[in-house]
């Protein structure tokens, strides 16, 4: 079984993606597969990563790049990612963002070393300014971490080392037709069937949020139903387990 899988959904990021990929290729880790979603994206951004890794020829055998037949949007991508992916471990990284040096390799060995479900760690928040806000989380246990995401504070996905196996044996998927959101979901039942999880309090990915193209950044009234909608599944979801097991 590969290590580690790093799925990266791809969507008018040709602004951003060189720095992403380069990232991601640049790392000290070997036993690592790169599947990209190319959701039928209008810019460049594929013929970026083909360029990106022409100067890293030892990843050719790594990467795969699926080609959508039609924009489906965020969720379909992250769910087909994550059907395609064969590692032990996955991480999602969003094409605007690009990931620590060696991060891949502290995360898993950190994972293994704990025999850990799920792990979290700092990342670097980069706004307008470009200034960088470094945000640290230390979970004690899942229920704490639970808790935190349900309460909205940073329920994305990029932000956890997830263990493939949680998600595939228990059927956790994407909800599909939302643009926001969409990825609280999917953490929230994720962290229902966790038993163990570990926290690194080192900041290791760069989200970025200056991306004028992304779908954080072209919210509308929509992206709010998306969200209102998200909480109700979320809701739904639990209403339906054990009250003993939740908190």
């Amino acid at each position: 079984m590969i290590k580690v899988s790093i799925l990266v959904p791809v969507y008018k990021c040709e602004k951003f993606i060189n720095q992403c990929v380069e990232s991601l290729f640049s790392q000290a880790f070997d036993d690592v597969e790169f599947i990209f979603y190319d959701d039928c994206s209008p810019d460049a951004s594929v013929s970026l990563i083909h360029q990106c890794l022409e100067k890293h020829p030892d990843r050719w055998e790594q990467v795969r790049i699926i080609s959508a037949q039609q924009n489906s949007g965020v969720s379909i991508a992250r769910n087909r990612l994550l059907v395609e992916a064969k590692g032990e471990y996955i991480w999602y990284v969003d094409s605007d963002d690009w990931i620590e040096p060696d991060a891949i390799r502290l995360l898993y060995e950190t994972a293994c070393s704990s025999k850990a479900d799920i792990v979290s760690f700092g990342f670097y928040y980069e706004g307008i300014s470009r200034c960088a806000t470094v945000y640290h989380y230390k979970y004690k246990s899942v229920k704490e971490c639970l808790k935190d995401v349900i309460g909205n504070n940073w329920g994305a996905v990029w932000r956890f080392f997830f263990r493939r196996s949680i998600a595939t044996e228990n059927s956790i998927l994407f909800p599909v037709g939302y643009n926001v959101a969409e990825d609280y979901v999917f953490c929230i039942k994720y962290l229902f069937h966790v038993q163990n999880i570990i926290s690194i309090d080192v900041p290791l990915y760069h989200h970025i949020t200056y991306n004028t193209m992304s779908l954080v950044a072209t919210q509308d009234i929509h992206s709010l139903v998306h969200q209102y909608e998200a909480t109700i599944i979320v809701e739904d979801f639990y209403v339906k387990q054990d009250p003993a097991t939740v908190f």
